[in-house]
């Protein structure tokens, strides 16, 4: 989460394979395919980036500002499904 909130760029050894280091095109990228191969609900994906980048920073934001008690770690799974339910492929 800190290099998606710094905006610093993954280094090379952290990448999977598509070469792109800016965390937010990894994103964009994701929810693209995602969408293309409909295992997630279609829509604006800058703005369904912009919502997860959302719903993963600002706990950690809260938190860090002593509004969020609950250490982040502990809220992994709870912000996962969120992001999830946000793809989420339409019924």
């Amino acid at each position: 989460m800190f290099v998606l909130m710094t905006r610093q760029i993954f280094p090379d050894k952290y990448l999977v394979d598509s070469g792109v280091i800016d965390p937010d095109k990894i994103i964009f990228q994701f929810i693209q395919t995602e969408m293309a191969r409909s295992t997630i609900s279609k829509g604006d994906v800058t703005l369904r980036m912009a919502m997860i980048r959302g719903i993963t920073l600002e706990p950690i934001l809260m938190h860090w500002y002593g509004k969020l008690k609950t250490p982040p770690l502990q809220l992994a799974v709870e912000v996962a499904q969120a992001c999830l339910r946000l793809l989420e492929a339409e019924k």
